[in-house]
């Protein structure tokens, strides 16, 4: 079933809900045969009619006995079925316009404006919304549930309905989002959806082979990040990190590399060469000491051997979601869409959150596909690349990108690669730091701020520096410093104090 959070316009307070009057049973399945009745619409009389049995029951369903009666499941559903018919099928008198920041959708005929918070299914249309270039449309302030019943009269006027109430009221309430992909899919054309860049070579896009052991590259500026989204979906579908003899991983805007490789009992020259090649001279770890079958790679702060864990593996995948393919880098994260499809295809997937999972300061969390159903309406990884598989070997047999839905398709290839992991805040000429478009680990009271690695030296009003952990989310040392750098000959972190030198980490 479909699940909404219940979101009112700014200037709509719960005391403004309360002066709704009460809205009986026989108002809403009136409503609601209207709204069955009217859909897909035959006129401007006929949306209007839609729109305005829609607004009475998203007053109603805000009500004890509508709740009952009622979902918000069917109510937003529906407006995205008149949203995504109109937009296929303009219509003179009639605007639409959807607003992706507040999630809004709009619409405004007969000198009127109705609004649907937190419709459905829209966000996977964003490629054609924008195509369709949609005058922007705000608020006007009228708040319209408060007379629903009156426009809902108006509307009807003189029409006699006769219904069973048991019928459909078991519609609305255990409206599904599979219901909701029917009816659009009976008047969307899903095929047009895919970008003009890749329509027709979805099938025709031939990926080079996934060998066992990928290619190092010396310097990760001569890997460039892929641009063909169509061959980075069949290459991370392909990829499984657990079961290769090496890889690659990297960041965004980040020179560290993480090289992978696996030890078999006679080849640690070869590892040694492939892992900590283009490392300063290091202690190396005895091959004695190496266990044949395990993968082995440098741990960044320390720039020692690791071993890779099944956990540490899922760790570094999310931390470092770039993977190193000949020349190129392909991103491993996949929209939410596409999770939820691939999770219903094969119920033992898992998936990790790249907003969530590298984060030391809360629990880490692997989701199944009930743990995808339950993100909030309102999450920005509904809407962002950053979904992971955790465990691609669980795919089925005889399973193919292209059998895949060309608007799930569409959406992964028109979706960015997200970026912004730690990003500075500045408010009246002070900076912040900010986590992952959403965590506020700094508030912006300081001089100056700069991220490197895993953390970032914060200089205070007074001058002084400090180290902050942005895995641990906390103040490694006190603003005590008068600077902080990396000595590279000593390979250190070092801070003066007065005339005085601290080596705060040596490698």
């Amino acid at each position: 079933m479909l699940s909404y959070m219940c979101y009112f316009c700014p200037a709509m307070s719960r005391r403004g809900v309360n002066r709704v009057k009460m809205i009986s049973k026989d108002y809403i399945v009136r409503a609601a045969w209207t709204v069955e009745n009217s859909f897909p619409p035959a006129d401007i009389a006929s949306v209007y009619r839609m729109v305005v049995s829609l607004n009475l029951l998203n007053a109603a369903v805000k009500q004890d006995t509508g709740r009952q009666l009622t979902s918000y499941g069917y109510i937003k559903g529906m407006a995205a079925c008149m949203f995504l018919w109109l937009l296929h099928n303009p219509m003179a008198g009639v605007d639409i316009y959807w607003d992706t920041v507040g999630r809004i959708a709009y619409f405004r005929l007969l000198g009127r404006q109705f609004s649907f918070h937190y419709v459905p299914l829209l966000d996977d249309f964003s490629a054609t919304i924008r195509r369709a270039a949609l005058k922007p449309l705000l608020w006007d302030g009228v708040q319209r549930q408060l007379i629903a019943t009156q426009l809902f009269d108006d509307a009807v006027a003189g029409k006699v309905v006769t219904v069973q109430d048991d019928s459909i009221v078991s519609l609305m309430v255990q409206f599904s989002s599979e219901q909701l992909l029917l009816r659009v899919g009976q008047f969307v054309q899903v095929g047009s959806l895919r970008p003009s860049a890749t329509a027709g070579a979805r099938h025709a896009v031939q990926p080079p082979a996934v060998r066992s052991r990928f290619r190092f590259v010396r310097c990760i500026r001569r890997a460039r990040v892929c641009s063909d989204r169509l061959l980075c979906l069949q290459l991370l579908l392909a990829f499984n990190g657990r079961n290769t003899a090496g890889f690659e991983l990297s960041r965004w805007d980040d020179n560290w590399r993480v090289r992978v490789a696996l030890f078999t009992g006679g080849n640690y020259r070869q590892i040694e060469e492939q892992i900590a090649g283009h490392l300063p001279k290091i202690h190396g770890k005895p091959a004695a000491f190496l266990r044949e079958g395990q993968m082995y790679y440098i741990r960044r702060s320390t720039l020692m051997w690791k071993r890779m864990t099944p956990s540490r593996y899922l760790l570094l995948v999310a931390h470092y979601n770039y993977l190193t393919v000949g020349k190129i880098r392909v991103n491993l994260c996949i929209t939410y869409g596409l999770a939820r499809y691939l999770s219903a295809l094969c119920p033992d997937m898992r998936f990790i959150n790249v907003l969530n999972y590298t984060r030391f300061a809360v629990r880490r969390h692997v989701y199944t596909g009930q743990g995808l159903r339950r993100v909030p309406l309102h999450s920005k990884a509904r809407t962002l690349k950053v979904w992971m598989i955790a465990n691609i070997g669980c795919q089925p047999a005889g399973f193919r990108i292209a059998d895949i839905p060309d608007v799930l398709v569409a959406d992964y290839c028109s979706a960015p690669d997200y970026n912004e992991f730690f990003q500075p805040e500045y408010r009246r000429g002070k900076v912040g730091l900010v986590a992952y478009s959403r965590f506020h680990l700094l508030k912006p009271v300081y001089e100056k701020i700069e991220v490197y690695g895993h953390f970032a030296r914060v200089k205070n009003v007074c001058g002084k520096w400090a180290v902050y952990s942005l895995m641990r989310e906390c103040f490694s040392t006190g603003f005590i410093y008068d600077r902080i750098w990396y000595d590279s000959a000593a390979h250190a972190v070092c801070a003066q104090k007065d005339d005085h030198v601290d080596i705060l980490h040596k490698m």
